[in-house]
This record gives structure tokens, sequence and C-alpha cells, in this order.
């Protein structure tokens, strides 16, 4: 069965997309393109990633050249091969790293169960970490930006944007499309979390 006669069996006719570190990070990626090829009564993006397009960088040359020979030398690798080559120290290495999980869940759990977590979800096949390294450019833009592809979507589709008030990822995107599709009813909101995950 196909994904839009799952969609369809199911009454679903919200199409969402769950970005930033809860889902993965392509979520409302997927959506997007989903909602390009099927309809859907509403489109709904949490933290969406991949819609401008990477700036021009005048300045890449003031980039130390340590730098770039390091990313070049680690561009065809996925972001967490490191984690799962390093084996049994992958739970070591991810307390050590991100320390502050114990800090922030230490109501929760007095152990290392949130690092723990972490690392078996990363530990696994790369699935995921694959596609979005091939959905990418380097410093992690979008290869094809959803800013240049926002009109393809139905005007009868509204389009909710809604953002962390301290996320990484920037709300100029949902104003941005509401000037090239004022045909649209689109809302943009901030509210106040950090982020959608536990990152």
């Amino acid at each position: 069965m196909t994904a839009p006669m799952a969609r369809i069996q199911m009454g679903m006719e919200l199409c969402w997309g769950l970005s930033g570190r809860a889902g993965n990070p392509h979520g409302s990626t997927s959506s997007r393109r989903f909602t390009l090829k099927d309809t859907c009564t509403r489109l709904l993006l949490v933290e969406p990633w991949g819609f401008p397009a990477r700036p021009d960088n005048p300045q890449h040359n003031s980039i130390p050249i340590w730098i770039r020979a390091i990313g070049a030398v680690m561009s065809p690798f996925n972001p967490l091969a490191g984690l799962r080559l390093a084996g049994p120290l992958g739970p070591t290495l991810v307390q050590t790293i991100r320390s502050d999980f114990k800090q922030k869940y230490a109501s929760v759990f007095d152990d290392n169960t949130v690092s723990d977590y972490i690392y078996h979800l990363n530990a696994q096949t790369p699935s995921g970490e694959t596609a979005f390294r091939n959905m990418t450019v380097p410093y992690g833009w979008a290869r094809r930006p959803m800013l240049e592809r926002i009109g393809r979507v139905s005007a009868s589709i509204p389009i909710s944007f809604i953002y962390g008030s301290r996320s990484s990822i920037d709300s100029n995107s949902g104003h941005a499309v509401r000037e090239i599709r004022p045909d649209v009813e689109i809302t943009v909101s901030t509210k106040p979390f950090q982020s959608v995950g536990v990152g």
C-alpha cells in the first residue's frame, strides 16, 4: 500500500512535520514534499529545517585552512559515524561530550539513562542520517531549499509554522513564505520552548 493510500484509509487530513531534535532533522522536509504530491487540509511545520538557500559566503577564505581540511576529510562520513565507531565506549563518549544531559534531567533520572538512550538511539543503522546528508550541502544547508518550491503547494492548504523562542531554526523563513504566498493562509508563531527535542 502506498503512503497516500494508507493516509486516506486512516482518515489523515493533516500533514505535519516535526523537525529539530525530537523527530529527525528532516521531518518537516518530508511533510512538505508529501504535501507537494498529495492533498492535505493543513500543513503544520514545527521547527522546519530546509527553507532558505545557503548564503553566499564571501568570507570562506577566512575559515582557517585546518578547519576546511577536517571538513574535507570528514565529508564522506555521516556525522555520527565516530559515535558508532566508538563501539562499547560510545555511552561514555556521549556522557563526556554531553554531560549537561545528567543535570538537565536530574529531577527525573539519577543515573545515565538519558545519555544511554541518546547513544543507543544514534548507534543504529544511520538511514535517517544518510538521507539528511544526501539532502544537504556543506554546513547543513538544504540542497533543494523549500523557499524555491513552496509555490507548488496548493493555495487551498493553510500552512502553520511553529518555532521555539530559543530555537536555532530561524523564523524568518515562515515570514518569507507569507510574503511569497499571499494567496495562502499562513500562521507563524513562536512558543516559549527552546526546541522540539531533548538536546
